[in-house]
């Protein structure tokens, strides 16, 4: 089974990610549905088994079972040899890391 790098150092199955695609178009369809407001961008497998993680449109994360019928919002952590490691906020600072760069290509793109 090959692996798959997630940006916040997690080794994760590939096949979850490809399970994870396949759920997106339910969670996101029956939050719509439901008139939540809750817009998911993208949808994969947690570290947890049996857990998706949903990223959302406004930055934020919130967690999923597979059958897509529960949900919870709040950080997700993982209790290391070494410490704790807060999943979700490595999740929060990857994704902002990537705006940052975006908006130092645009800045620097104006400045030539």
């Amino acid at each position: 089974m090959g692996l798959v790098l997630v940006a916040c150092g997690l080794w994760l199955p590939a096949a979850w990610a490809e399970d994870a695609a396949d759920a997106k178009c339910s969670i996101a369809e029956r939050l719509e549905a439901l008139g939540t407001g809750i817009a998911v961008e993208e949808t994969r497998q947690s570290p947890v088994a049996g857990v998706l993680e949903l990223a959302l449109d406004d930055g934020d994360y919130m967690y999923a079972s597979e059958d897509c019928r529960y949900f919870f919002v709040g950080d997700l952590y993982e209790l290391r040899d070494d410490g704790i490691v807060g999943i979700t906020k490595a999740l929060r600072d990857a994704k902002r890391q990537a705006r940052m760069q975006g908006l130092l290509k645009d800045v620097n793109c104006n400045m030539d």
